[in-house]
């Protein structure tokens, strides 16, 4: 016990390097949202977005038209398993890269027509894919340990531990 004391004693302030990254890098804590209760996926693109707005990251419109895209073109926004990565055009009314997450309690129905369960949506607003690092998300949330881990989570902390 001693030795371990004094070893953080020692260590507490020194930067510690690591060689992953986890989702606290890309999303604020204040951007993260837990639903309980069932929801409808259109209410849960519409929730996982709410804070976006509110700062004014992106627009309202911006919102709807990631709906409509999810009517029109089906499921396709569920690049990895469980997770919807909603987005529209950077014409849409996205004033700045940003993202938010809402996790859901219970599994939803993604999409209109060849739906696919959902646990978990995250809305990326990019509108400068250059400088945007964002999609690394969908290397964290790829891995099914994580999707495990996530699916378990009840709070936002260790969801945004989670790492690749």
């Amino acid at each position: 016990m001693k030795m371990c004391s004094l070893f953080f004693n020692k260590n507490e302030n020194k930067v510690v390097e690591h060689d992953y990254h986890c989702l606290g890098e890309y999303i604020s804590k204040n951007d993260v949202s837990i639903s309980k209760g069932k929801i409808s996926w259109e209410d849960a693109i519409r929730k996982a977005a709410a804070p976006l707005v509110a700062k004014g990251d992106i627009e309202s419109k911006y919102v709807n038209t990631m709906i409509q895209a999810v009517n029109e073109f089906g499921t396709y926004m569920v690049i990895t398993p469980k997770v919807a990565y909603v987005h529209a055009g950077k014409d849409d009314g996205v004033n700045k890269n940003c993202v938010s997450l809402l996790l859901l309690e219970n599994e939803i129905p993604f999409g209109s027509f060849n739906t696919k369960s959902v646990i978990a949506i995250v809305v990326l607003g990019i509108c400068d894919k250059e400088e945007s690092q964002l999609l690394n998300i969908a290397n964290i949330l790829d891995i099914p340990e994580n999707i495990e881990l996530l699916k378990n989570s009840k709070n936002i902390e260790s969801i945004l531990s989670l790492h690749d």
